[in-house]
């Protein structure tokens, strides 16, 4: 997934190893997974199952997986 930040970063994240635990699960299915959205005032992804992850945490992993991809 690609996701963009206010600061202007913009990384290519993979949230695979993440899905886990019951809330996470039901998104291992990519038809579930493709449900999300952007929460307007949260500004991070949600999903309708009460899934999401915070938009620092998803800051910090686009910025690890993409260190270790260079």
């Amino acid at each position: 997934m690609e996701v963009s930040f206010s600061e202007g970063s913009t990384f290519r994240i993979d949230l695979k190893n993440e899905l886990t635990g019951e809330i996470f699960r039901p998104l291992c299915d990519v038809k579930e997974f493709s449900k999300f959205e952007v929460h307007p005032e949260l500004e991070t992804l949600v999903w309708k199952n009460g899934a999401d992850f915070s938009p620092e945490y998803l800051y910090e992993l686009g910025k690890t997986q993409n260190r270790q991809r260079a």
